[in-house]
């Protein structure tokens, strides 16, 4: 099967430039994750009728989420990373916080 040919897609030029993009396609992906924060937004609706949402920010070094249950009570999770350490914290639908710190030694 000829790529290049006019049966397949139409002229030979736009088989090329098809080529060439998918190509390139993985390069710029990469570089375009690295730089963009990222939102997530998810809801599941149990078998009666109950709903849980789900949020999540992400960006460079930091992870933000958090949960809806059905009741309205929210659980959160907080992440931030650097190259001195690890923070994270995590309040449970009952207020309650627990927290966590990691620190890198060269």
């Amino acid at each position: 099967m000829n790529l290049f040919q006019p049966s397949h897609l139409g002229k030979p030029s736009a088989a090329l430039a098809l080529l060439i993009a998918l190509g390139s396609a993985p390069t710029w992906m990469l570089i375009s994750l690295d730089a963009q924060a990222r939102e997530t937004s998810s809801t599941v609706t149990g078998p009666n009728g109950q709903t849980t949402t789900r949020q999540t920010q992400r960006e460079a070094g930091s992870v933000n989420s958090t949960v809806t249950g059905p009741d309205g009570n929210t659980a959160t999770r907080n992440v931030n990373r650097t190259a001195e350490g690890t923070d994270a914290s995590v309040t449970g639908p009952n207020g309650q916080t627990t927290t966590r710190s990691v620190t890198r030694t060269p």
